[in-house]
């Protein structure tokens, strides 16, 4: 009859929304589910690799900057962590070499410091760079004064004309040799007398460039 019909057609209508209902309850647990796993992936990737990695970097640029006293960590992941390590070893192994080249020029100072005879370096252009404590005494000018003048200041005035082609002269093929052998050599104090010196002349590379140790002695 048309009621019964009627009957299981609401039924039927019923159980479909049901369904319905129960399905979107389903996708809506699964899109809170899909949510709730992008906010924890999110949090894992950011523990887990982006903070190590920015910890890793700003350990490397306070070492890439010059600041090299705080180690290198070794944070995250495997792979981050191994570059860790070796940067970590990099930087100790600069630390040492630094050390090592700090102690180097700490004995070389003590040396030149020590040397009986007076020593003056200059640059390739003649630039009075270093001298010792001898040089000070010899010629009469304090070190802080001297250093950034012409070396032709210690030069008498009647030989500055040609010092700079000797010096160029020198520069193209320089070698440890005694200055002007066989002729007699006069250097000039500050104070405007001069002194016969014995001169010797020893190049030095470095790694900016070629310097002159220029080593004088008093034989006056």
């Amino acid at each position: 009859s048309m009621g019964a019909v009627t009957s299981a057609t609401d039924d039927s209508v019923n159980r479909l929304r049901i369904l319905q209902n129960a399905l979107l309850g389903s996708l809506a647990a699964l899109a809170v589910l899909a949510l709730a796993l992008m906010v924890l992936g999110r949090l894992l990737v950011r523990r887990w690799l982006l903070d190590p990695f920015a910890t890793l970097r700003s350990a490397t640029d306070l070492v890439a900057s010059g600041s090299h006293g705080a180690p290198v960590p070794a944070p995250g992941p495997p792979e981050l962590a191994s570059l860790g390590r070796s940067v970590e070893a990099m930087r100790v192994a600069l630390v040492d070499a630094m050390a090592a080249r700090a102690a180097a020029e700490h004995r070389f100072r003590d040396l030149l410091e020590t040397s009986p005879d007076a020593i003056v370096q200059v640059d390739v252009v003649g630039t009075v760079e270093l001298i010792n404590a001898r040089a000070e005494a010899l010629f009469g000018w304090p070190r802080e004064e001297l250093i950034g003048q012409p070396v032709e200041v210690l030069v008498p005035e009647r030989f500055r004309p040609a010092h700079p082609a000797y010096r160029s002269e020198f520069m193209h093929a320089p070698r440890p040799r005694s200055m002007g052998a066989g002729l007699d050599l006069y250097a000039l104090h500050r104070d405007g007398h001069e002194f016969r010196a014995e001169i010797s002349l020893g190049p030095l590379t470095t790694d900016a460039g070629t310097i002159v140790s220029v080593s004088v002695r008093d034989v006056s």
